[in-house]
C-alpha cells in the first residue's frame, strides 16, 4: 500500500505567493496525511544521512534543479508516498486516484502531447507527480542512470523527465513496474495554455474546464528557468 505521505519542496521555507497558496491547498485536501516539506538545506542533510554514496554526485550538479530532480527519487525510494511539485494546483484529494489504482506500486504521469511534439519525442514521463511504495526496486534503475549521466549538463536529460522517459522506453523491467497515467490526471492543459492564464479570471476559466479524472492542474511555472509569477 502506498503510504499517505505527501512530499513537497522549495529552496527555503517560504515559497512565493501563488505557490504558497497551492501548498496550503494540498495540506487542506489531505488532512489525514503526513506532510513533509523539504528545503534545499534539509534535502542535502537527507542525502548525506541516507545516501552518502550519492552525495558527491548531488553536490556536483551544476544547477539546483538537478538536485531537486534527483532527491525526489531518493525520497520516493526511502519513504514512499506522493511527491508533488509546488506548481501543481490540487483540485481533488489524491486518495481518489490511489483508490482507482490500488494495485499499482509506482505511478507517474505522461506530459501533454504538445510537449512531446515540441521536443520531438513519442512521449515524455513527467517527474512533477510521483507516487511510490517505499524501496520499490525500480528506483535502482533510476539511480544507475543518474550515475551514468552525472556529467550531463542538460537537466531534462541528466535528472529530469527525459531521463525517466529514456528509462521507460529502454527498460522493459522499468516499463512493467511503472503505471503511466494519462496527462489529464495532472496536466489537463499544456504549458502554453497554462501560461496564457496570467490573471485570476483566466485561471478560473481553466478550472471550469477540469475533467473529473483530474486531481491537479500543472501550471508549469518553471521556476528553475524563469521567475515564478504571483
Amino acid at each position: 500500500m502506498l503510504p499517505r505521505i505527501l512530499h513537497q519542496t522549495w529552496k527555503n521555507a517560504a515559497p512565493p505567493g501563488r505557490l504558497a497558496s497551492f501548498q496550503a491547498a494540498w495540506r487542506r485536501l489531505h488532512p489525514g496525511w503526513t506532510y513533509q516539506f523539504w528545503t534545499d538545506e534539509t534535502a542535502r542533510m537527507f542525502v548525506a544521512d541516507h545516501y552518502p554514496w550519492f552525495l558527491e554526485t548531488y553536490d556536483g550538479y551544476p544547477t539546483p534543479i538537478m538536485r531537486v530532480d534527483a532527491v525526489r527519487y531518493l525520497w520516493m525510494s526511502h519513504f514512499g508516498g506522493v511527491y508533488a511539485d509546488l506548481d501543481l494546483e490540487p483540485v481533488r484529494p489524491v486518495d481518489q486516484l490511489l483508490r482507482s489504482t490500488e494495485d499499482a506500486q509506482l505511478l507517474m504521469v505522461r506530459e501533454p502531447a504538445a510537449h512531446c511534439l515540441l521536443h520531438g519525442r513519442p512521449l515524455i514521463v513527467s517527474n512533477a507527480f510521483i507516487a511510490s511504495t517505499p524501496r520499490h526496486p525500480a528506483w535502482q534503475e533510476v539511480f544507475d542512470l543518474l550515475n551514468q549521466r552525472r556529467d550531463w549538463l542538460d537537466p531534462l536529460a541528466a535528472t529530469g523527465p527525459f531521463l525517466l522517459t529514456d528509462l521507460y522506453l529502454g527498460s522493459s523491467d522499468f516499463r512493467a513496474a511503472l503505471r503511466l497515467l494519462d496527462p489529464m490526471v495532472t496536466s489537463p492543459f499544456d504549458k502554453f495554455e497554462a501560461w496564457v492564464a496570467t490573471d485570476v479570471a483566466s485561471r478560473e476559466k481553466l478550472r471550469g474546464r477540469v475533467p473529473r479524472e483530474t486531481i491537479a492542474i500543472h501550471h508549469w511555472v518553471g521556476s528553475w528557468w524563469r521567475e515564478p509569477r504571483g
